[in-house]
């Protein structure tokens, strides 16, 4: 196969750099595909990645960029990952004002232009496909994303616990992972705690992930409530730990591209429940319990219903074990590489 260029600044990102990690190790340290990552100094969104990246990727077949933010100017084969729209949809998502309308322009480009569009999410293809019905849908593939295999049941769980209790988590507790951005609605996953601890549980709340310095209000919400303990961002090994010891793992999104927190949790076998938007249904399937994300007591209904039924979350733990072994890296760089041949043709 001739050699792929793969635009990979944001690999250090909480999300899609898990995406750009993980493919890049399985197509390029496993199965030894000709992929070339390229050296880029231009920060994500500005104007200046519009001019280096179609300069760097001089000399290669095809260019894979793995978000929206295409190079307008290049004019090789494009290979696009469209993760989400939240950028198109949610106005807020922006840094800028301009943010909205800017990715309105680079998501028409692609369907206007990409030779090929890897959609991580049968639910991201179609809001991609309904967005822009002029978009050939041949041209968009859904290639799934996996859980890291860091995440999986503790071999020593004794350990594990040391190192949640290292953190200041010493009794049982409810998990939530995910930065700190409004569309996680954590506002809603709060109330819904206090209504279920009104109700007897016991359960503490533990929230892991980035802040969002636009967003203090996200984590000072967290901090005031004293059954909440914020974290912050931790390691892989610390957060498979976390995933291992939680009675029951939450993911009250309301949307999102793929989801891998909740595969994550599932492949440590831990009980989920998650919005019924989205993706997630997709992900999660028969594994999980799903909730209505814009109703309070429709979330607290099943972390209390989850959380007093230990048969209940055994039969979970189980089958989330086996759905999160359907879904892999390799299928993923599998399925990548086919799209590429496809594209050089």
């Amino acid at each position: 196969m001739k050699t792929i260029g793969f635009d990979a600044r944001m690999i250090d990102h909480p999300g899609i750099g898990r995406y750009i990690r993980e493919l890049l190790h399985e197509m390029v340290a496993v199965q030894g595909l000709p992929v070339r990552r390229l050296q880029l100094s231009a920060p994500v969104y500005g104007w200046r990645e519009q001019i280096e990246l179609p300069l760097r990727a001089r000399g290669v077949e095809a260019l894979h960029v793995p978000h929206f933010n295409i190079p307008v100017f290049y004019r090789g084969r494009l290979v696009v990952t469209v993760h989400d729209l939240t950028y198109l949809h949610d106005a807020k998502a922006s840094r800028s004002s301009l943010g909205p309308a800017y990715a309105k322009f680079l998501f028409g480009q692609i369907a206007a232009r990409a030779d090929a569009v890897l959609a991580v999410s049968g639910a991201t293809r179609d809001d991609l496909l309904n967005s822009f019905p002029r978009m050939d849908p041949q041209k968009v593939v859904v290639t799934h994303e996996a859980a890291s295999p860091v995440f999986r049941p503790a071999e020593d769980r004794e350990a594990a616990g040391r190192l949640v209790r290292s953190a200041g988590v010493e009794g049982p507790y409810v998990l939530a992972v995910g930065s700190l951005k409004p569309h996680k609605n954590y506002e809603r996953l709060l109330a819904a705690m206090e209504e279920a601890r009104r109700r007897g549980l016991p359960h503490e709340l533990v929230v892991i992930g980035r802040p969002d310095p636009r967003r203090p209000e996200i984590e000072a919400a967290l901090r005031v409530r004293p059954f909440v303990r914020y974290l912050g961002e931790r390691s892989d090994a610390e957060l498979a730990a976390f995933y291992n010891h939680a009675d029951l793992f939450v993911f009250p999104s309301l949307r999102e591209g793929f989801g891998l927190p909740l595969l994550e949790a599932m492949a440590c076998g831990t009980p989920a429940a998650a919005s019924n938007v989205s993706s997630l249904p997709e992900v999660g399937g028969e594994a999980a319990c799903y909730f209505d994300p814009l109703k309070i007591d429709a979330i607290a209904e099943v972390l209390y219903n989850v959380l007093e039924n230990r048969e209940l979350r055994q039969k979970m733990s189980a089958a989330g074990l086996v759905r999160a072994r359907s879904f892999s890296w390799e299928k993923t760089a599998d399925r990548t590489r086919r799209v590429y041949e496809q594209v050089l043709r």
